[in-house]
């Protein structure tokens, strides 16, 4: 059992990429309707959703390569969830939408940014 210990972090590599590349492909799709519902500028919009999209590969081919890699990787990761706790969920915790926060609240980006950071520094051995 102890041999596959070293292959556990795949479990959450492959989790956080799925997520990613799933919420960038959703942008990719509505472009405008993203750009429109987070008051972006279209160029931006096309940026965070390219970063969410490139991260996610790029933390995926980090397994198997350099822990520079998984780290480059988690960067624009985490930036793009900084600044979407910080500008579009802050003051709700639950991740429901309500009135005041129709795309939701801090629950869910700020473990995802959390897990950026914890993957930004430990490398590849998380």
């Amino acid at each position: 059992m102890l041999y596959f210990s070293q292959y556990a972090h795949w479990l959450i590599r492959l989790m956080i990429a799925a997520t990613f590349i799933y919420h960038s492909w959703g942008k990719f799709l509505n472009l405008r309707g993203f750009a429109s519902a987070a008051g972006l500028p279209l160029p931006l919009a096309f940026l965070v959703a390219l970063g969410e999209f490139a991260g996610a590969v790029l933390l995926l081919a980090g397994g198997f390569y350099k822990p520079w890699l998984t780290r480059l990787a988690v960067l624009p990761l985490a930036v793009i969830m900084l600044v979407a706790v910080l500008k579009y969920h802050w003051g709700q915790w639950s991740v429901l939408p309500s009135q005041s926060h129709p795309i939701g609240g801090i629950e869910f980006p700020l473990f995802l940014l959390v897990i950026c950071i914890y993957i930004f520094l430990k490398g590849n051995k998380f």
